[in-house]
């Protein structure tokens, strides 16, 4: 089996050595919303990409790789609540988060949403 070298396998790392996503992200075009909650705080803000195992969410917040976060979606689907915790953090632009211990119930809902979302 030969492997082309400008395409990495799924999980492995690019160039750049940072991507390390297990599961392919897919755009929310339509809009996506999240309530999070970590510490004390609440926030609802956009959802960027979205995959199998994470997400992507847009804030002003700072928050540190590492912090634990409650999140509930609000999708067609319906109320999807997961615990995360944040694996990227750019300041201005948001958060990278990767889901813990997702659930049957939550994994086929998060399915049926990448279904929904998915341009291929």
């Amino acid at each position: 089996m030969k492997l082309r070298a400008d395409k990495p396998e799924r999980g492995s790392t690019s160039g750049s050595g940072s991507e390390r996503r297990k599961d392919r992200r897919v755009p929310t075009p339509t809009g996506m919303w999240v309530s999070w909650k970590f510490e004390k705080q609440r926030h609802t803000s956009r959802v960027l990409d979205f995959s199998a195992s994470g997400a992507f969410i847009v804030t002003n917040e700072v928050v540190a790789v590492g912090t634990p976060l409650k999140l509930i979606f609000a999708m067609v689907e319906g109320e999807l609540k997961l615990e995360a915790v944040v694996r990227n953090s750019t300041a201005g632009r948001g958060m990278g988060v990767e889901y813990l211990s997702v659930g049957g119930k939550e994994l086929a809902m998060i399915l049926k949403a990448l279904k929904r979302l998915r341009p291929w």
